[in-house]
């Protein structure tokens, strides 16, 4: 009875949360999307660059919750767990809609006067912007803790088990699909980072199949004194640096040769 009761709780909890989900999903699109489509605030690259396919992600949820209203958890995410994937090109893209949007925001007064003010409505419930463009990136996996959990206090000999079981390996592999995307995203723009830090290099960094794997600093024991050398560890690849000049203080300001 006790198990009953939790699992009760957390189907509430994942039709609850798909409903504000749903609701700042929606809270994106009609505040900030469609004004600044109207009002070419924004040239459209920065927008598409930005908001990524979020009004795919909003038709695709609408249509989950119909299905969690009217079926059980399982059957709904097994219905549209493959249509979930769409979310791997929204987080492969949130780092650079982030860049974009601080970017924009410096640039144009004109856009940030009008962000600032959508940001204070009332009805954007004390939200910024980027806290509502992160929403999607999280979801699917905390979709997946509340179906692991829903999946653990169900009873084995109840035929919702084997529905919320598959649908929790569908899920996870949509999950893995995302963290993927995020992680090849991550990686190079590492390398990027790392090629544009380099002076003198002939080399290219970036090349088909290479991975970035760590990078540290080591102080070269000399006669006169200990000096600062950097290396950068690929999969294929091991660059052992020297600051660029005698003046260097980072990285980010001379680089390295």
């Amino acid at each position: 009875m006790q198990s009953r009761t939790k699992r009760d709780r957390i189907v509430q909890e994942i039709l609850d949360t798909q409903v504000a989900y749903i609701d700042n999903l929606e809270r994106i699109i009609r505040l900030f999307l469609v004004p600044l489509r109207e009002s070419n605030l924004l040239p459209a690259p920065a927008r598409a660059a930005i908001f990524s396919n979020i009004e795919a992600i909003l038709a695709v949820d609408r249509e989950l919750l119909d299905c969690l209203v009217e079926q059980s958890p399982g059957e709904a995410f097994l219905r549209l767990a493959p249509f979930l994937r769409l979310y791997s090109l929204y987080a492969n893209n949130f780092q650079r809609a982030n860049e974009v949007l601080t970017d924009c925001t410096k640039k144009s007064s004109d856009f940030a006067r009008f962000r600032a003010e959508q940001e204070s409505r009332p009805d954007c419930c004390a939200l910024g912007l980027p806290s509502l463009l992160i929403m999607p990136v999280q979801r699917v996996p905390r979709c997946k803790l509340l179906l692991d959990d829903l999946l653990k206090h169900t009873p084995q000999d109840d035929p919702e088990w084997i529905k919320l079981r598959s649908a929790c390996r569908q899920i996870g592999q949509v999950t893995t699909h995302i963290n993927e995307h995020i992680r090849t995203h991550d990686n190079f723009r590492q390398m990027l980072r790392i090629q544009n830090s380099l002076v003198g290099m002939g080399a290219e960094i970036l090349a088909p199949g290479r991975k970035f794997i760590r990078e540290g600093r080591l102080m070269k024991v000399c006669k006169r004194k200990s000096k600062e050398r950097m290396c950068f560890l690929f999969s294929d690849l091991f660059i052992y640096a020297r600051p660029e000049n005698a003046g260097w203080d980072g990285v980010g300001k001379n680089g390295w040769r």
